[in-house]
């Protein structure tokens, strides 16, 4: 029987979490479904929670040395040989309907699914949930990088990969991988590059995925890169929209731009010292690209918020709103 879905599964030093992951899982599993564990060289006991699952053929164990979550999940790619591939967090856990009914949707025809998922604290408590409840969407050419930059992308079907469902032979022949490069944006970039390669997206309303909202996952925790791979974010998708001959009007990338500034002056404010988090600051703005098409803004076609943000980059008052956000921080830790 082919294998209709590989799950990749991440793992790295996630002892606590991983039994609960794999065990969501385990009991669900259909024949023609099997699950990749790529352990990126953990140093805890995870391995030896993983290898207890393994009994079961369906479940296989793959280590590697520590060379971060991209690496694992390209490993993942690299070694599926199944119609279908999606990825999971080792610290996240599936809903009991969650192979049934993908198996279910992947009845018909479809190069991208995105279904829902629950986002939870550590005590199982739901903070927020996304159920995108409409019709097939069909995309027009470069529509995935323009709704991207624009931040439709985000609210219509997500940057993340964990509730998405992706045609293995397209990221394979087309060579869409993750940026092992990069801490931050790495799912939104991946999303993006297949989304180029596509024409329809599917959506599914069930909420099929546990989010783990951690205090000390990736997502929560100080970036000391994020400025730098912001930058690259330019690059990127530059490279992206070149592989497919198209080129990105500066009026939307600066749009992107504009919405990065307060992920970046929030991420800064949690930075040990004042001095290194508004160098990162001054970095950003100061960037040859931002620089050169900030008069290219179209103001009265952006949303509130951005309007809010450009008014504040112009009056120069930057520094003065990443001060406020420090002393923030600096009081809820105590300092």
């Amino acid at each position: 029987m082919k294998t209709l879905l590989t799950i990749v599964v991440t793992v790295y030093n996630l002892e606590s979490y991983i039994e609960k992951c794999l065990g969501s899982l385990a009991d669900q599993l259909t024949p023609d479904v099997q699950v990749l564990v790529i352990d990126d060289g953990s140093t805890d006991g995870s391995k030896a929670e993983i290898k207890s699952f393994c009994k079961n053929p369906q479940i296989k164990y793959v280590y590697q040395e520590n060379a971060g979550v991209s690496a694992a999940r390209n490993a993942g790619i690299s070694l599926a040989d199944s119609e279908y591939i999606t990825f999971i967090d080792g610290d996240d856990t599936a809903a009991p309907n969650y192979i049934e009914t993908i198996r279910s949707e992947l009845s018909e025809p479809t190069e991208l699914l995105c279904f829902g998922y629950r986002a939870v604290d550590e005590k199982h408590n739901m903070k927020y949930s996304y159920a995108p409840n409409r019709e097939p969407m069909r995309l027009r050419p470069h529509q995935g990088i323009i709704d991207f930059l624009h931040y439709r992308l985000q609210k219509e079907c997500t940057p993340e990969v964990w509730n998405k469902i992706f045609r293995t032979d397209v990221l394979q022949d087309q060579d869409v991988t993750f940026l092992p490069e990069r801490e931050i944006g790495e799912d939104g970039l991946f999303v993006v590059s297949y989304l180029e390669c596509i024409r329809t997206v599917r959506f599914c309303p069930d909420l099929l995925m546990n989010y783990l909202l951690r205090s000390g996952s990736a997502m929560r925790r100080y970036h000391p890169h994020f400025a730098a791979d912001t930058i690259h974010y330019v690059q990127d998708l530059e490279y992206i929209s070149g592989r497919n001959h198209y080129v990105i009007p500066p009026a939307d990338m600066m749009h992107f731009l504009l919405g990065l500034w307060f992920g970046l002056i929030n991420n800064e404010s949690k930075a040990p010292h004042y001095r290194e988090g508004w160098m990162h600051v001054q970095k950003f703005l100061k960037q040859p690209y931002f620089l050169a098409h900030e008069k290219e803004i179209q103001h009265d076609e952006l949303p509130f918020k951005l309007k809010c943000y450009e008014f504040l980059i112009r009056l120069h008052l930057s520094k003065a709103v990443y001060t406020v956000f420090f002393i923030r921080n600096r009081f809820r830790r105590g300092h």
